[in-house]
């Protein structure tokens, strides 16, 4: 199915107009992916966001660093995002970042690359576009206000593993952060890369043009480690291949036996800890099984490894714990109240706005599994600032601050613990009414403040200082890993 077919599905199928937007989210999100398909001769089963595209010049620039560091009309398009944004800090990927100043000039807008990180896990683009395109977006996401699809190649070859950020800067301006995983490549110590742009788009809109971009740079210093560690899962096997380490991520390189349609490794919940009892969160993606059941994927590690003598990977159960009400899942969401207090299960339920439903909300009710306290006592949003919520037995989840800015209310937590920073996304704020707010559809997920002090947070829509209310966050199960399903010591040294 081509674009042209998915633009006429989705005029042909006949919904109520409120839910037409879902209807429109769908398959552009299908649309984005299909061409990403295209590339690939085998079934892939990743999550690819579109990205950036980027197109090449005649000749190659070398980047001398010393001399484009002196460019003072370079941008700092790193520096521009904000946790809630990124994710995460930007201040070590500004540190990393080398300046590479290109600009291209069309009738249909200007596209700069402004910076480059490159070692041998990541490549990482820093991008501004200007154009009368973006002009009258009304949305409430940022990451909605254009997206670039990209085509980036490296000494030659595709790259598929490709994430994005987005920002906006003014009406006509944008910023976009382009993030390749290049572990599996092994690339030399200098590399050409070609970036290509054919459009700006939103939605199903688009303005086409061609920015086109080619140039050479050094790599930062990795460690690549063979492995060939194997393991036995049920009827599956994971054999861990190979260890790229960075000063900015860490990927373990995985191939091995699995079904597609049932995979086990896919269900696997991932822990690494070092030497020094020190946790760092890991995430499975890039996964690509074929129909003979051959399985490659990545697994990537973030945080510094440099102090550590040997990192244990191993697997638990799912954290989240689960209430199935009426054939659909949701997590147990405890609110604040006394830590020590009594707590009741309440099931609150109830249509979904016209905001919501424009907004892309798909189903016929808002559900919401609560863990509440007996007391039912509310407070003003900035007294809950040191409140704490214990999620299982043993683990506290601690409110740090709120932070009450013009369009939006940001929740910052401490976690001492195991408990997954992701859950957060799940976050919602009830008022004295049992009102809630939570996460839009399309708004960004729970971001890392401090890694170190584990501190996390999710930003959601502004609310009224003026009420009283309570915050739900999701409980999970208790975790001990001395008992893993697996592990596998890898040495570092």
């Amino acid at each position: 199915m081509n674009d042209k077919d998915l633009k006429d599905l989705k005029d042909s199928i006949k919904v109520p107009k409120a839910l037409d937007k879902t209807v429109a989210k769908a398959l552009e999100k299908g649309r984005k992916t299909n061409r990403l398909k295209k590339r690939n001769k085998v079934l892939r089963k990743c999550a690819i966001v579109a990205g950036l595209t980027i197109g090449t010049t005649l000749g190659a620039v070398v980047i001398n660093p010393d001399l484009v560091n002196a460019i003072p009309s370079a941008k700092k398009v790193f520096e521009g995002f904000n946790t809630t944004l990124f994710g995460e800090p930007t201040k070590k990927f500004e540190e990393a970042a080398k300046v590479i100043g290109q600009s291209k000039t069309n009738k249909s807008g200007t596209i700069t690359l402004d910076e480059a990180i490159f070692d041998d896990n990541i490549l990482m683009l820093g991008v501004t576009v200007e154009s009368n395109f973006l002009k009258g977006y009304e949305g409430k996401n940022e990451g909605d206000f254009f997206y670039l699809e990209p085509m980036i190649y490296i000494d030659g070859k595709e790259i598929n593993s490709i994430g994005t950020s987005v920002r906006k800067i003014s009406d006509n301006k944008g910023a976009i952060v382009i993030e390749c995983n290049i572990a599996e490549l092994n690339i030399g110590e200098n590399a050409n890369i070609e970036v290509k742009i054919p459009s700006i788009e939103r939605g199903f809109k688009n303005i086409k043009g061609k920015w086109n971009f080619n140039f050479n740079l050094n790599k930062e210093a990795s460690k690549r480690i063979k492995l060939d560690k194997k393991i036995h899962i049920k009827d599956s096997q994971l054999i861990v291949d190979e260890l790229v380490i960075s000063k900015l991520s860490n990927t373990l390189l995985l191939k091995g036996k699995d079904n597609f349609n049932d995979s086990v490794i896919n269900k696997e919940q991932f822990i690494v800890k070092d030497n020094n009892n020190k946790y760092f969160r890991a995430k499975l993606f890039d996964g690509n099984w074929q129909n003979s059941g051959e399985f490659h994927g990545k697994l990537q590690i973030k945080g510094d490894l440099s102090n550590s003598e040997y990192i244990e990977l191993l697997t638990m159960e799912n954290q989240t714990i689960i209430e199935d009400i009426n054939g659909f899942k949701y997590a147990i969401l405890k609110t604040t109240g006394e830590e020590n207090g009594q707590y009741e299960k309440e099931i609150i339920s109830r249509k979904p706005t016209k905001e919501e439903l424009k907004d892309g909300y798909g189903l016929d009710n808002v559900t919401y599994c609560l863990n509440i306290d007996k007391k039912k006592e509310f407070k003003p949003l900035k007294e809950l600032i040191g409140s704490k919520i214990k999620v299982n037995s043993t683990e506290v989840i601690t409110i740090k601050d709120i932070i009450l800015n013009e369009n939006s209310t940001k929740v910052i937590f401490q976690s001492k613990g195991m408990y997954d920073y992701k859950n957060l996304s799940k976050m919602i704020i009830l008022d004295e009414n049992m009102n809630d707010l939570a996460r839009r559809e399309g708004q960004k997920s729970a971001a890392i403040e401090d890694e170190e002090k584990g501190l996390y947070s999710m930003t959601l829509d502004k609310v009224d200082e003026n009420k009283k209310y309570k915050i739900a966050i999701p409980i999970i199960n208790d975790i001990d890993i001395s008992k893993p399903k697996w592990s596998m010591v890898i040495n570092l040294k």
